[in-house]
């Protein structure tokens, strides 16, 4: 009985191991790895009755040709059978969520977590698709978690982030100053209060987290080139947010 139980332990945590290799989340096609933080801008747009509205999606589309805009969050089995797999989205702050995402069903999160169900087929993938919706006018940035059971295990998990800065994408405004110039981050700012900035890059990886005096310099030398986007936030609440080239 005791080498059946031995047994039968090894035999699970194969299966797990198994599992957790071959569920993956991926944004364009690029395979994310666990506990990854993904970062999506809002955007401004106006409705048919002429109101303005604000949104972010995990996975956003030209409402005309329903082709994919920007980046793409999924789900996708890489093993060679069908598995079936239970995902959670968890609130980590106040906000304001719709899930359409793993059953095809949109569901508003009035509640912190939701969970949902799927067949995933081998080598298939399944559309996350999490909306948020923001106040226009009122900065803000909504925090999830994201996690994907197979059975009672956890195989994957990321962190969602949706970012809405109602200052626009200007870096200089009434009270304070931000450029990026010469592989630093320049910044001033009128008031003396917490500040802290967030470099994330094109797949929404957290890369850099400083916090910030109010005014100075903080060296990017150790950022490879490429595109990547800045948030400052004073007090925790998003004043600043804007794409930037580091050469």
């Amino acid at each position: 009985m005791k080498k059946f139980s031995t047994l039968l332990l090894f035999m699970l945590i194969g299966y797990s191991t198994t599992y957790a290799q071959s569920i993956v989340f991926t944004n364009n096609d690029e395979v994310l790895e666990d506990a990854t933080t993904v970062v999506f801008q809002a955007v401004e747009y106006e409705d048919w009755t002429g109101d303005m509205g604000v949104k972010a999606e995990t996975n956003l589309k030209d409402e005309e040709t329903l082709e994919p805009i920007g980046d793409q969050l999924y789900i996708k089995n890489q093993g060679d059978s069908d598995t079936k797999i239970s995902v959670t989205v968890e609130k980590l702050n106040t906000s304001k969520l719709t899930w359409c995402g793993v059953d095809d069903q949109c569901t508003e999160m009035k509640n912190d977590i939701l969970t949902k169900s799927t067949d995933l087929g081998a080598n298939a993938s399944t559309v996350v698709q999490l909306d948020a919706a923001f106040t226009y006018g009122e900065s803000a940035t909504y925090k999830t978690k994201i996690t994907v059971k197979v059975g009672l295990e956890v195989v994957r998990t990321i962190f969602v982030n949706f970012l809405y800065n109602a200052a626009g994408i200007s870096s200089t405004e009434s009270n304070h100053s931000i450029k990026v110039a010469n592989g630093e981050f320049i910044y001033s700012f009128d008031n003396n209060a917490n500040y802290q900035l967030d470099i994330y890059n094109v797949t929404g990886l957290l890369v850099k987290s400083e916090i910030l005096n109010q005014s100075g310099n903080v060296s990017l030398s150790n950022l490879s080139k490429g595109i990547y986007i800045y948030e400052v936030k004073e007090n925790g609440k998003p004043i600043a947010s804007h794409k930037c080239v580091i050469e």
